[in-house]
């Protein structure tokens, strides 16, 4: 109490119901001036947080989480230290995974060196007499990508491609997800859109 903290040590497991559950093993509170509540919470070695919203239930792991109370209720927590996340159909990386949770809704955002794998869902890049092709997903870099259980929208030098099949380039990309199978089922490009394709023996541009 003189230090105003609270720690959990070894198979730690707390929940913010409704919201999310996290697992570690180390757990460190810093509580509020009323002592009825918190002012951070930090989740250390070998995190795992599972986000409980039913439009984007999102499993991510990483070495050090920070959670902290927000104004208007908006909270944010960072998940940092080689962070990666998974859900139905599709996973991804970046230098740091932000969570920011309002009573409303909650903005999945992975910012620096983001990377993300996409299920394509109904999209076909090829024929449909292509068969090897229409199930491979479609890989995405960018500066940063947010998710709100709709869609993916990346932002700032975009790169995608499926395989070696085509390559596409531009300033931002949103990726609509279907609610049902949770897999991509469109891509918008905008901004200085460059797309290259395989015909054959043939690059087109």
């Amino acid at each position: 109490r003189a230090n105003s903290k609270a720690i959990y040590q070894d198979n730690v497991r707390a929940t913010d119901p409704g919201r999310l559950e996290i697992s570690c093993g180390k757990l460190q509170i810093d509580l509020g001036e009323d002592t009825r509540g918190f002012k951070e919470v930090l989740a250390e070695d070998q995190v795992e947080l599972k986000l409980l919203d039913a439009k984007a239930p999102i499993q991510a792991n990483g070495g050090r989480a920070i959670y902290r109370l927000g104004n208007e209720s908006q909270d944010v927590l960072e998940l940092l230290d080689g962070p990666t996340w998974t859900a139905q159909g599709y996973h991804g990386r970046g230098d740091r995974i932000q969570v920011e949770a309002s009573e409303e809704q909650q903005y999945f955002k992975v910012i620096g060196n983001a990377w993300a794998s996409l299920d394509v869902g109904n999209i076909r890049s090829q024929p449909a007499t292509t068969m090897t092709n229409k199930q491979l997903p479609i890989e995405i870099r960018s500066d940063q990508y947010e998710f709100d259980g709709a869609e993916v929208r990346f932002e700032g030098f975009v790169t995608a491609s499926q395989l070696n099949t085509w390559n596409l380039t531009c300033d931002t990309l949103i990726a609509k997800i279907s609610e049902e199978n949770k897999t991509a089922t469109s891509i918008e490009a905008e901004g200085n859109v460059q797309l290259s394709q395989k015909d054959g023996d043939q690059t087109l541009t």
